[in-house]
């Protein structure tokens, strides 16, 4: 059930700004767990030809997956699919309008940073900034830019106690552009991280853990899609790269566009309108070439690598 609450809380926090917001009335979502591959993959095969959409798809038997369905087909597939399913969600789209009636209050203090709500880009970049600009341990990089023109931002917070060869931490977050809580999850540790060294206290031993290393963090990889999930579609999930040749689809999952022994394999499609399409070549897009490359520069120094999913 933690995936499901998480999505709740996604959804109760979601923007429904602008009037072309996706509204997903009437949307459902749905869970089975199939007791072999075989039945995995069949199930996945109907769900995606049946015109819904895989939200969670389990690994190993046994396991849950999650889809999410429009009402003009979500009573007709479930009695097609043949298999046992819980409702997860019965209205996805009363949760949006439930949460918009809770962000009026919100809007009177846009633009301030805190974990009481979920924040925007603009709003992310610029406390970034301000820390970068008031904390002599911290600074700021520019990683690269996104398709659309966002800076990718990663500040550095630490002292290099050892120099050049000082030991890193490298979190991240938010390469998933539906996926707020780990934003909210890596900037959250960054603010925390900031304030140990702020106070320069090594009276015990977590605190001076903390301050013997540096620590990466890159909160916002995927600028585009998180933007467009604020103005426009609360679940997109991609970056918003523009469809390939003969294709009409937008956007590439970033997560499965790195440089790595096995792309293409497992859970990732060659087809440009699936969640998991994994782009036309290997590091195809410019966030994953900026995030790439960063990490490479540091790459002897990062011992742990934390990165925030939902």
């Amino acid at each position: 059930m933690t995936w499901y609450i998480l999505l709740i809380c996604l959804l109760l926090k979601s923007s429904t700004a602008g009037l072309s917001y996706r509204s997903y009335s009437g949307y459902k979502v749905y869970r089975s767990v199939q007791s072999s591959d075989e039945k995995q993959k069949l199930l996945e095969d109907q769900v995606e030809s049946g015109g819904c959409e895989m939200l969670k798809v389990s690994h190993k038997s046994g396991r849950p997956s999650d889809f999410m369905c429009s009402p003009t087909v979500s009573d007709r597939l479930v009695r097609e699919l043949g298999v046992e399913v819980e409702t997860l969600i019965d209205d996805m789209g009363d949760l949006v309008k439930e949460q918009a009636r809770g962000r009026r209050v919100r809007r009177q203090t846009e633009g301030v940073m805190d974990w009481d709500s979920y924040q925007r880009y603009e709003t992310i970049v610029k406390w970034m900034e301000g820390l970068a600009d008031n904390n002599e341990f911290v600074t700021l990089e520019e990683m690269g830019r996104s398709h659309e023109n966002r800076s990718i931002l990663m500040l550095k917070v630490g002292k290099s106690p050892a120099g050049n060869s000082t030991r890193a931490v490298w979190v991240d977050g938010g390469i998933h552009a539906r996926e707020w809580i780990a934003v909210s999850t890596a900037t959250y540790l960054l603010d925390q991280v900031v304030r140990v060294f702020r106070d320069n206290d090594t009276s015990t031993c977590e605190a001076h853990a903390v301050q013997a290393v540096d620590w990466y963090f890159a909160p916002l990889l995927n600028p585009d899609g998180y933007e467009f999930t604020h103005t426009n579609d609360r679940m997109w999930r991609k970056n918003r790269s523009p469809p390939p040749a003969g294709s009409s689809c937008v956007g590439t999952d970033l997560n499965r566009n790195w440089d790595v022994i096995g792309f293409g394999a497992g859970a990732t499609s060659s087809n440009p309108c699936k969640e998991t399409y994994k782009g036309t070549e290997k590091n195809s897009e410019p966030e994953t070439q900026a995030i790439s490359e960063t990490i490479m520069k540091y790459k002897d120094n990062v011992r742990v690598y934390l990165s925030f999913h939902s």
